[in-house]
């Protein structure tokens, strides 16, 4: 199997780049978590425990529609919903606002770690 150092690089500037949104209020905690699990694959990350947070938080909130996939679904479904998905986003906020500051730290300081 060949490593691709480029692609590599790419997947992990995006996961820094999710966690600063995240950090930032532009990013919900459950759509960056869902994005960062997405690419700890190409990002040859996916065995690294300062991941799981981000993988706990994909796994507890993938029974919500995605927020490109609101469109689809029936206006009062989703306010049904909201009260929850509000309370679960302040739940993945406390769960992943500090592994988004590890995550940003290791990746800066260590870019091609784990390879």
């Amino acid at each position: 199997m060949s490593i691709n150092l480029n692609e590599i690089e790419a997947a992990r500037a995006a996961i820094i780049d999710l966690a600063k949104k995240m950090l930032a209020g532009e990013l919900s905690y459950m759509a960056g978590s869902s994005s960062i699990v997405g690419l700890l694959k190409a990002a040859r990350l996916e065995r690294s425990d300062e991941f799981l947070p981000f993988v706990a938080i994909d796994s507890e909130t993938d029974r919500f529609p995605a927020e490109r996939a609101r469109q689809f679904w029936h206006p009062n479904a989703l306010l049904d919903l909201q009260p929850e998905i509000e309370e679960t986003e302040r739940w993945a906020k406390t769960a992943g606002e500090a592994a988004c500051r590890t995550v940003i730290k290791s990746l800066k300081l260590n870019p091609f770690s784990d390879i």
